[in-house]
């Protein structure tokens, strides 16, 4: 599903190049063996994938066909169609990504290769150093579901050597400022969806008091006498039921989230499929796409209500501010509910998700803008795609 319309939205520019056909380079173990599968659900699942290529729309039919066998033999894992996850039921009922499983009861990691962001991190910060000496580097933990061992006994196929903490110092000895929000220690599974790997958008919210005290500036203006908590009362299916079925937990999500209460003037543009669409109004008119309620189908998702979930580059001014701060926030799909609301405490945000976005972006605006402060968003593992950072050494470009 691309950006969605409504009044405030306009077609800015239809010629933005977008990435494609970048080349990632990998030293991971391409030889992928996943946990054996009774053979009569091998049988199903040769079934279902060959119905569902002659017949799409019943996609999902066989999804919860699918998902509903795995819960009725008891089995807590799904294995699934993308590269580097599959799927396990907690011991509590939620659902979470694992990384692949290789074997039975084990799966590897990717937790040893942090080394590898260090690597890219200090190049980043030479590049800084070099053309925005002035910018000021952060780095914030985002949380994850699942914190140290993994469940059901499922044992590591690789020896963590470089750890978390190895990290932190390390980023610390090269002048980044760290936080670590992913130190939640009572009532964990609660700040995360039933159905879904993110974090709530309720739980989200709660941290931007200290990220901003954490980047030095105002909090005040997070509380709820400035905000109000919208129920959307519409059942959440997420990211995860979406791969399983609703049948595979018996765990249900409903979707909220927060409008300010006071005035807000915002212009934003999302760079999206070789164009750039434009939104202006207040906050809920341009970085809330609410329209995602009028959908009814069952793999409608409600989080991308926060800043359409998923962006490769969005630049948000606020025009009701007395900030004169501009700053880059490197993310994931985890800053959804983050970026709206943060974007009222600076007069520009622009947000970049190296996933999706030509690292010659990244370094053109940075070139460009001279920002305030770069913050990365991540999480405390490697993944190679949001540590493309040094662009002469990862990747073989195509003319853009």
């Amino acid at each position: 599903m691309g950006i969605i319309y409504n009044e405030q939205t306009e077609i800015f520019d239809t010629t933005w190049p977008i990435k494609k056909n970048i080349e990632y380079t990998t030293n991971k173990d391409e030889n992928v063996f996943h946990i054996p599968s009774p053979p009569f659900i091998n049988e199903i699942h040769q079934f279902i994938d060959a119905v569902t290529k002659a017949k799409p729309a019943f996609q999902h039919t066989y999804i919860e066909i699918y998902g509903y066998l795995h819960r009725l033999l008891g089995r807590n894992f799904l294995e699934d169609n993308s590269q580097g996850y599959d799927i396990v039921r907690l011991p509590n009922g939620q659902l979470d990504f694992t990384s692949k499983l290789k074997s039975f009861y084990t799966s590897d990691n990717s937790y040893d290769n942090l080394y590898l962001a260090t690597k890219q991190l200090k190049y980043f910060k030479e590049y800084i150093n070099i053309h925005s000496p002035k910018t000021e580097l952060y780095f914030i933990i985002r949380p994850t579901k699942r914190y140290g061992e993994l469940p059901y006994s499922i044992g590591n196929n690789i020896k963590n050597k470089y750890t978390s903490k190895n990290f932190i110092d390390d980023l610390k000895a090269i002048n980044y400022h760290i936080l670590n929000l992913d130190t939640i220690t009572k009532n964990r599974y609660t700040a995360f969806y039933n159905t879904d790997h993110h974090w709530r958008v309720e739980y989200a919210f709660s941290q931007l008091p200290i990220i901003c005290d954490f980047l030095g500036i105002e909090s005040n203006i997070y509380s709820s006498q400035n905000f109000k908590l919208i129920n959307t009362n519409r059942q959440f299916n997420g990211s995860l039921t979406r791969r399983t079925g609703i049948s595979f937990t018996t765990l249900k999500d409903t979707f909220k989230y927060y409008i300010p209460l006071f005035n807000t003037s915002i212009t934003a543009d999302y760079y999206s499929n070789n164009k750039i669409i434009r939104r202006r109004g207040r906050l809920e008119q341009t970085l809330l796409f609410t329209e995602n309620l009028s959908f009814n189908n069952w793999d409608n998702n409600l989080y991308r209500i926060c800043n359409q979930s998923e962006n490769p580059l969005v630049n948000i001014i606020n025009h009701n501010t007395d900030s004169d701060q501009k700053i880059l926030l490197l993310i994931d799909s985890f800053s959804a509910p983050i970026i709206p609301y943060l974007s009222i405490s600076f007069k520009q945000l622009d947000c970049i998700d190296l996933r999706s976005c030509n690292i010659k972006i990244l370094y053109t605006i940075i070139d460009e803008n001279k920002y305030d402060k770069v913050i990365f968003l991540y999480p405390s593992y490697y993944e190679e795609k949001l540590y493309c950072l040094n662009e002469v050494y990862t990747f073989n470009y195509p003319n853009l």
